[in-house]
């Protein structure tokens, strides 16, 4: 017989053991092999389950915290992302326009290129047509009066006539006592041309 309950149940009939426990004469009261009775097993019962439950709700809190942890690092993670993100496309749009910078300076540089290239096209263009025009001008002009003539006569008749050579005796009338004339006597005219005539030059 258990020995917590004594050897009666307490109606006062005898236990009798059986292979579940032990039941008394009168059939009212029960025990299990640990010698408790139904009162017992099910305070037991209902420790164990209160345990489980509170076990369970232990769980589920760590769950809970778990996933609030796990929440917590998925939105921690996912502003490093979006910060990263932002920060790449910050770069790449600084990037994109200091190479759209790059680009307006370099069209730039081809567009002054250009007007310069046109301009010394323009101006080449303007000093060939000046040229041609005096070129042009310079043909078309009459000949000058005073041109050289074109054949050696022409030329003999239209050059001025040398000068007469002076005869040293007629250059400085002086004074000639031993010719017994006066001193603004001078020669024949016929003689200064005859040596005048004389004295032609070579190229007549």
């Amino acid at each position: 017989m258990p020995g917590m309950h004594g050897s009666c149940c307490p109606c006062g009939f005898r236990y009798i053991p059986h292979t579940q426990g032990y039941t008394c004469e009168g059939g009212h009261h029960h025990l299990n092999r640990a010698g408790e009775d139904g009162s017992q097993e099910q305070g037991g019962r209902d420790r164990d389950r209160r345990r489980q439950i509170m076990n369970g709700q232990d769980m589920q809190r760590a769950a809970d915290v778990q996933r609030q942890r796990e929440k917590q690092r998925e939105r921690e993670q996912g502003k490093v992302r979006e910060s990263e993100a932002r920060r790449r496309k910050e770069r790449d749009e600084e990037r994109e326009r200091e190479r759209e910078i790059e680009r307006q300076k370099q069209k730039d540089k081809e567009a002054q290129w250009a007007r310069d290239d046109q301009k010394q096209k323009a101006d080449f263009e303007r000093q060939r047509g000046e040229a041609l025009a005096r070129v042009r001008l310079t043909l078309e002009a009459p000949p000058a009066s005073t041109a050289a003539p074109s054949s050696r006569g022409e030329r003999r008749r239209e050059s001025p006539p040398p000068e007469e050579p002076v005869d040293e005796l007629d250059a400085d009338p002086v004074a000639m006592p031993w010719l017994q004339t006066p001193a603004t006597k001078q020669r024949e005219p016929e003689l200064v041309r005859a040596r005048a005539k004389k004295s032609k030059a070579p190229w007549e």
